[in-house]
């Protein structure tokens, strides 16, 4: 009796050890998985970033109206209308809200 007591509680312990790995294994497939959507989501994101392109309208030396590329220095310079960020340089022109007429600065 002693001997096929001790072989049945070994094959519970055999069994419930190999429960355990399969359980890592599959949380550790889980993580694989979740890593891969999180990437793909990131490259996605990344490609809808680099898709967007902000714009404005620039005045032409012949009076001519065309749209630019914004970047960092004209939304710092105050070439964008309703940009609410700091600017690190004076504005180059000049909206007056009342009456909408729009003023060079000496600095232009």
């Amino acid at each position: 009796m002693g001997m096929s007591s001790s072989q049945a509680r070994l094959l519970t312990l055999t069994a419930r050890m190999h429960d355990i790995e399969y359980r890592a294994q599959r949380l550790e497939a889980q993580k694989l998985q979740m890593a891969n959507e999180s990437r793909r989501a990131y490259e996605s994101y990344l490609e809808a970033i680099d898709a967007t392109k902000i714009q404005y309208k620039g005045i032409n030396g012949d009076g001519s109206i065309t749209f630019r590329d914004a970047t960092l220095r004209t939304l710092e310079n105050g070439a964008i209308p309703d940009y609410g960020g700091e600017a690190s340089y004076k504005p180059y022109l000049l909206k007056n809200g009342m009456t909408d007429e729009i003023y060079v600065t000496p600095e232009f």
